[in-house]
C-alpha cells in the first residue's frame, strides 16, 4: 500500500534525471516531488520545490541526482537536513538502498566510468591495439564454424564473466562466483583436446572491427586493475583460439552485413540435424523465429535462469539420459554452458556453448542499432529491468522433455 512506502525527492532535474528516474523501486518508495535551484513547477507531474521548500515536505529521504553532487550536499547541510537522509546516486562508494535498484544503478555506473574514462583508457590499451604488444592468437568465429560443420566439433566459450570467476570476481548477474565453478572453468580453458575449440573474446589487440561503444567498454575492462595480465597468465600465447564473440556478430560490429554470412554458417552447423537444446526458462532460444527452422528436430531441457550451476549435476545428468545419437546439444547457461559443452564432448557428444545468439538474431532480423528488449525472452544486458512473460507457443511447449527449475 502506498501510504507504507518510503517518501522520497529527487534533487536535480538535469540531464542525468531520466537515468536516476528509471533506478527507482517503486515498490519500496513514492517520489513526493523535485528539487531544483533554477527550474520551477510541474514536470511529468512531478511539483519542483526549491532547497528552501524541502522543510515544508513530508520525506523521508533525498536522492541527488546530479553528478557533481558536492555542492549540493553543502547546500542540504546549510539548511539543516541531516546526512543520513541523503542518497547521492553517483558515488559509487554509496551503500544499498531500498528505493533504487542497485543492478539497474551499477549498471548506469559502469557505462558512465566508460564514456568518462575512454581518452585514457584508448591511450593505455593502445600498444596492445597497435600490435606492439604479445597478444593470443585468436581464429575468427568464421573458422571456428567451419571446423565445427566439417570436422563435428565441439565449442567452449569464455568472456569476460567466465575470465571474472575465475579471477574470483562477481561480474555475470545471472551466475554467482562460485570457487568449483572457477576451477572448472581453468581446466576448460586449459584443454589441449582436439575435438574441442576453446574460444576467447576477442579483446586482446586491434579493435577497428567494433563499434565505438562496444571497443571503449572492451578497453574499459581490458584496462582495469590487473585484468589483462591476470587473463593472459591463464593463456597459452603459443596455442591456437578462435573469437568467443562468433554467437553475437551483429550489434557490436561496425560492419553488421557480416552477420549474415555467420547465422548463414550457423543454419548450415545444424541443418538437417538433431538438436538438444539446454537453456534458461525465460530464453525460449529460436522461439519465433527461424534460426533453427533447418534442423529436422528440436527437444528442450529447460533449466534456471540464475545460478545455473548449483543445479549442474541434475543437468548434467538429464543431458545424458535423453540425449540420442547423432544429436547435437546446444547450450546457453552463461559460464555453466562453458563447462557443460566440454563434459559432454569429452563423453563424445557434439555440444556447443551457444551464449545469446538468439538475441543477436532477434536484433539483426529488426535492424536494430541498440540493445533492446525482445518481447517474451530474457536479455542477458538487459534481464534486471524486466520479466518476460511466458511465450504461448505451442510448438516450443511440445519440444520441452524435462525441466531442472526447483
Amino acid at each position: 500500500m502506498q501510504h507504507n512506502k518510503m517518501k522520497i525527492l529527487i534533487w536535480g532535474v538535469g540531464a542525468n534525471f531520466e537515468k536516476v528516474l528509471c533506478s527507482i523501486n517503486y515498490e519500496h518508495c513514492v517520489i513526493t516531488g523535485l528539487v531544483d535551484t533554477v527550474k520551477s513547477g510541474i514536470w511529468k507531474n512531478y511539483k519542483i520545490i526549491s532547497p528552501e521548500e524541502i522543510k515544508k515536505t513530508e520525506y523521508n529521504l533525498i536522492i541527488i541526482s546530479t553528478i557533481y553532487y558536492g555542492g549540493v550536499i553543502r547546500k542540504c547541510m546549510e539548511i539543516g537536513i541531516p546526512i543520513e537522509r541523503v542518497y547521492v546516486f553517483w558515488d559509487d562508494k554509496q551503500g544499498e538502498c531500498l528505493c533504487i535498484n542497485e543492478e539497474k544503478r551499477r549498471d548506469i555506473l559502469f557505462k558512465s566510468k566508460i564514456k568518462t574514462n575512454a581518452y585514457e583508457q584508448k591511450k593505455l590499451n593502445m600498444p596492445y591495439e597497435r600490435g606492439k604488444e604479445s597478444i593470443p592468437i585468436i581464429r575468427s568465429g568464421k573458422e571456428a564454424l567451419k571446423k565445427i560443420i566439417r570436422e563435428n566439433k565441439s565449442l567452449c566459450r569464455f568472456g569476460d564473466g567466465e575470465f571474472e570467476i575465475i579471477r574470483g570476481k562477481e561480474r555475470p548477474w545471472f551466475q554467482e562466483c562460485n570457487k568449483e565453478l572457477a576451477m572448472r572453468l581453468l581446466e576448460v580453458l586449459k584443454s589441449d583436446d582436439p575435438q574441442i575449440l576453446v574460444a576467447i573474446a576477442d579483446n586482446f589487440g586491434n579493435l577497428d572491427k567494433y563499434t565505438e561503444e562496444a571497443a571503449n567498454g572492451i578497453r574499459h575492462y581490458m584496462t582495469g586493475e590487473k585484468t589483462r595480465t591476470d587473463i593472459t597468465k591463464m593463456l597459452d600465447l603459443h596455442k591456437v583460439y578462435f573469437d568467443a564473440y562468433v554467437t553475437r556478430p551483429y550489434m557490436m560490429y561496425k560492419d553488421k552485413t557480416w552477420a549474415k554470412e555467420i547465422f548463414g554458417l550457423m543454419k548450415q552447423m545444424w541443418k538437417n540435424r538433431k538438436l538438444l537444446i539446454v537453456e534458461g526458462k525465460n530464453s525460449y532460444m529460436g522461439a519465433g523465429n527461424d534460426l533453427l527452422d533447418t534442423a529436422s528436430n528440436i527437444r528442450r531441457i529447460i533449466c534456471p535462469e540464475k545460478n545455473a550451476f548449483y543445479k549442474y549435476e541434475r543437468i548434467f545428468e538429464s543431458i545424458c539420459k535423453y540425449v540420442q545419437a547423432d544429436e547435437m546439444v546446444l547450450v546457453t547457461l552463461g559460464p555453466t554452458a562453458t563447462v557443460l559443452a566440454y563434459d559432454l564432448a569429452k563423453l563424445g557428444i557434439q555440444a556447443i556453448d551457444i551464449g545469446q545468439v538468439d538475441n543477436e538474431y532477434e536484433w539483426y532480423r529488426m535492424k536494430s542499432n541498440k540493445r533492446e528488449e525482445i518481447p517474451g525472452k530474457c536479455v542477458a544486458e538487459l534481464a534486471y529491468w524486466h520479466t518476460p512473460p511466458m511465450i504461448q507457443n505451442e510448438k516450443y511447449q511440445r519440444e520441452i522433455i524435462t525441466r531442472i527449475i526447483d
